[in-house]
């Protein structure tokens, strides 16, 4: 690109500012990662909606943050609603701070403190000799700090009430956390049954784990052996796909411990069409997010597979085409036609 090119390119305001006139433009950053590679970093500074000096370096909270001085506010997001209390540090990208987080019900009120905790924080070497190799001969270190946040409090949300009590590094090995699960909302499987074409019970399934070594074995042989329905359709590019269909039912006992008298007979049951399918499906085939392959949908009362499946496609703007053609009913009709079928081929003795 030219220097001329350049320049016109930083005299145009960014796009994002275009549209929403209360945010500055994007401030590009070069940043050196662990191995030396260089990464851009862009961080979009927010003026109009409350930001100041004091949550500048700060990682936001949510994409409802408002500012006043040392304290935040946030309303709601999404379906999320979480109850608590929580003191932590920083992160490895934040300014050096503490911040005091009160949650209700989703409303978080959040105040920015000195550093008085220290964030985790642990020198991990490098273990590849090129890397190493390629490290010393430019001069810097051959290890690199790897820093987590120290959350100390409580909070609770879905059922459950989480415990933070030191750093929180996202592995199970160093991480300081403990969840307890309501146990009038405990659910536990108690059956997983397959059904036939013609809605018929075929199989339980029978358990998997540490404790049934060849439970999956087992599952898989009955999973194989059960009849399947399949279709074809036509997705939104026009690509002839097939699915296989298969009907699936499980059953959970709910509730735990002394919990359970409050649900007796009160089991929770739910059946679904569980679909695979021959090549990915929906709009984003063929980029990195890539399309789906397979998911289970659920059924109404009385539905089977073709039912159901039609169903699926008229929801996700899908071609439904029929049943798809069984390759040995198909070679048997052509024989037919083709007057094979009781030909004799002469072989030599």
């Amino acid at each position: 690109m030219t220097g001329a090119g350049r320049g016109a390119g930083h005299d145009r305001a960014h796009p994002l500012h275009a549209r929403h006139p209360r945010l500055a433009p994007v401030e590009i950053r070069r940043v050196e990662l662990p191995h030396g590679e260089p990464r851009l970093h862009a961080l979009l500074q927010t003026e109009g909606i409350g930001m100041n000096k004091h949550w500048a370096n700060v990682t936001r909270w949510s994409d409802n943050d408002r500012h006043f001085g040392r304290f935040l506010f946030a309303a709601p997001s999404g379906h999320y609603r979480s109850t608590g209390i929580m003191l932590a540090t920083g992160g490895d990208e934040d300014s050096a701070h503490n911040t005091l987080r009160f949650m209700l019900r989703g409303w978080t009120v959040m105040l920015k403190l000195p550093e008085i905790i220290k964030p985790y924080r642990r020198k991990v070497h490098y273990s590849t000799p090129d890397i190493i190799a390629q490290a010393q001969a430019a001069g810097r270190d051959t290890f690199y700090w790897d820093q987590h946040r120290r959350e100390f409090g409580f909070s609770a949300a879905e059922g459950a009430v989480h415990w933070h009590y030191g750093p929180q590094t996202h592995d199970s090995t160093t991480t300081k956390s403990k969840c307890w699960f309501y146990p009038w909302r405990e659910h536990q499987c108690i059956r997983h049954s397959i059904y036939d074409l013609d809605g018929d019970l075929f199989a339980h399934l029978p358990e998997w784990g540490f404790r049934s070594k060849n439970g999956w074995a087992a599952r898989n042989a009955l999973q194989d052996a059960c009849p399947v329905a399949k279709f074809e359709f036509d997705d939104f590019d026009g690509e002839r796909i097939s699915a296989t269909c298969r009907i699936e039912e499980m059953e959970w006992k709910r509730g735990k411990g002394i919990f359970r008298l409050l649900f007796l007979g009160r089991n929770s049951v739910a059946r679904s069409l569980d679909l695979r399918f021959s090549s990915e499906v929906g709009q984003r085939k063929g980029s990195w997010k890539g399309g789906t392959i397979g998911h289970s949908i659920e059924m109404l009362p009385g539905e089977l597979h073709e039912a159901a499946f039609r169903r699926y496609c008229e929801k996700q703007g899908l071609t439904f085409v029929g049943p798809s053609p069984n390759p040995l009913a198909e070679m048997t009709r052509l024989d037919d036609e083709m007057g094979l079928q009781d030909v004799a081929l002469d072989r030599p003795s």
